[in-house]
């Protein structure tokens, strides 16, 4: 059975059995285990940001630890959506009202971990918009889809913004932001704003539908890769691209595979190497996001996310480069890695120190992970 969806703002705790979170982090195809992960274990915290399709979600900076403690984290951790059990009423109220306490004395300068008053406050506006109309905030709004089908969303005071708003519904409905439309009526509710703007219809259990749109990438992003695939397919090359079909997108996908054939006279030689790629909305103006979906033993690969430690993908990226270059690259990086071994210390130190050994080790994996053949 599938875990219910969450959405940002919401109060949840961190599963507390170190084992089996180490187990889901590994299994993971973009997730690893860190020393950072102790700390979470059986920590309450709200909702920072969900990625429903890669099935994670990750907590914001302010949390309730397991002996009960406030801290502010200093690191950024991905979690399975397994691993967060959703709190039940009244400790998630409870929850929000103390980390937004310990938050105004972090912002004030107040010593750290010292709980406050837990009692949640209502803006004076909120609690004579209460007062007048006779409704108490939060208060709940239906969401109607296409389909007939329901669900509710909390609108939590009169400074609610429509865009925060419209995320907890895309997340809910594991959807892109920018697909989701809402109708009040014949109105469509405004893109930026606050619910302030329309607080004279605000009722609980207003009713509103939900229309969702294709996604689709910037037209300078479209037209960007559109060319990239012509000069690819008019070239004679050793990797294969394929864009990803996407019924959720209309026009070019914003997702490609890539197969890399291993460098000749490496220990990779023979091999092919499978790679996902996820084009940002204003590529080529900021780098794709491009991971090894084959485990490779590499010192610039992480044996375990596949994530690439490479200049170009991050600092040094440029708009002139394109899939082609980045992909001969890729092929370098494993022939000729980089001097700090970000993405794998282990087979960095190895590699120095008994280069044997560590050809052999990445021969081992090529073996057992990678097609073999392929491309030339």
């Amino acid at each position: 059975m599938e875990p219910p969806p969450l959405l940002p703002d919401q109060a949840v705790q961190v599963t507390a059995d170190a084992e089996w979170l180490k187990s889901a982090l590994v299994a993971h195809p973009n997730l690893a285990w860190s020393a950072s992960c102790s700390t979470l274990l059986g920590a309450s915290g709200l909702v920072q940001e969900v990625d429903p399709l890669d099935g994670t979600a990750k907590l914001q900076a302010h949390l309730r630890l397991s002996d009960g403690s406030l801290a502010s984290v200093k690191f950024t951790q991905w979690l399975p959506l397994r691993a967060l059990l959703e709190l039940p009423e009244p400790g998630a109220s409870e929850l929000r009202a103390a980390l937004a306490a310990f938050r105004q004395q972090l912002e004030a300068g107040g010593p750290e971990g010292r709980e406050s008053d837990p009692t949640p406050a209502r803006s004076q506006e909120d609690q004579e918009w209460s007062l007048a109309s006779g409704h108490p905030l939060p208060l709940d709004v239906v969401v109607v889809r296409l389909d007939g089908t329901e669900f509710a969303r909390s609108v939590e005071s009169l400074s609610h913004r429509f865009e925060v708003f419209r995320r907890s519904v895309a997340a809910y409905v594991q959807k892109d932001e920018s697909q989701v439309d809402l109708l009040l009526g014949e109105m469509a509710l405004p893109k930026n704003g606050t619910f302030r703007q329309i607080s004279d219809l605000l009722v609980p259990g207003m009713r509103l539908q939900l229309l969702l749109r294709r996604r689709k990438l910037h037209p300078g992003a479209a037209k960007r890769l559109a060319k990239e695939l012509r000069d690819y397919e008019r070239e004679a090359s050793n990797i294969v691209i394929e864009p990803v079909e996407d019924p959720d997108f209309d026009g070019p996908s914003d997702r490609w595979t890539l197969q890399i054939p291993g460098p000749r006279d490496s220990p990779y030689e023979g091999a092919v190497f499978s790679l996902s790629v996820r084009f940002p909305t204003d590529y080529p103006f900021k780098p794709p996001r491009i991971r090894f979906v084959t485990p490779v033993w590499a010192p610039d690969v992480n044996p375990r996310t596949g994530e690439i430690d490479m200049d170009i993908l991050g600092s040094s990226w440029s708009p002139a480069l394109t899939i082609v270059r980045v992909a001969f690259s890729l092929g370098f990086i494993l022939e000729e890695p980089g001097n700090d071994g970000c993405g794998n210390p282990e087979a960095f130190k190895q590699r120095k120190q008994n280069r044997a050994e560590f050809e052999e080790q990445a021969r081992a994996w090529a073996r057992q992970y990678a097609q073999t053949g392929g491309p030339v």
